[in-house]
């Protein structure tokens, strides 16, 4: 189950707040982190020192210091935190009608529309969840990852770990024996995303070490 970090109204404008380390998957920030877009830097501060990726709400406070000049508009305001967090190699989300569109959920491994989902919650199981919650929801079950989705999900994980380190376009696809190895031990691990994960970055270092210097 994805856990998260969960944090609001946190004024940054009106001085500064720590946050200890965390075992938390992603870190929402639900809005009123900072007037502007210095909530975006906040957001992306944050994500470097949790380790974490970062899904930034705009709230209205996020919009009252650029509000303020000659002109500006609240499109302006999301426009500029857009770009912000689009600069941050992934660290940060921001979320607003149009990013919320293409989301990218990192327990499925998916990129998901969320533009009209108001919250949305994931358990690994629901049975033992009250009948008055389920009644709440629309519930909807993802097939567990199988061996012949490991070609789709391993490209996918190579992408992001390329986008971390910086390396996009210097990074070559899974070769088929590689792939091979990674699924034995992806199998052992349970079909788990995580350790797909690991599992991936690993092969990649393995790579790395062999690799023929010029």
């Amino acid at each position: 189950m994805t856990k998260i970090l969960l944090m609001s109204d946190v004024h940054i404008e009106f001085g500064e707040l720590s946050v200890p380390k965390t075992q938390a998957d992603v870190a929402v920030l639900a809005g009123d982190i900072h007037v502007g877009v210095a909530a975006a830097a906040w957001s992306d501060s944050l994500a470097k020192q949790l380790g974490i990726p970062v899904v930034h709400v705009a709230g209205n406070h996020e919009h009252y210091g650029s509000m303020r000049q000659p002109g500006h508009h609240m499109g302006g305001t999301v426009a500029e935190l857009r770009a912000a967090a689009a600069a941050t190699a992934g660290r940060v989300t921001f979320l607003e009608r149009e990013t919320a569109t293409r989301y990218r959920d990192v327990s499925l491994d998916a990129e998901l529309d969320l533009s009209w989902v108001s919250h949305i919650a994931t358990a690994n199981s629901i049975e033992n969840l009250p009948d008055p919650l389920k009644d709440r929801y629309r519930i909807v079950k993802v097939p567990a990852p199988r061996l012949a989705d490991l070609p789709g999900l391993a490209a996918n994980v190579l992408q992001e770990l390329a986008v971390e380190s910086g390396e996009q376009g210097f990074v070559w696809a899974l070769a088929n024996d590689e792939l091979a190895v990674i699924g034995r031990a992806w199998e052992k691990a349970g079909f788990s995303i995580r350790a797909l994960q690991k599992i991936v970055a690993a092969t990649l270092e393995v790579r790395n070490a062999n690799a023929v210097r010029h």
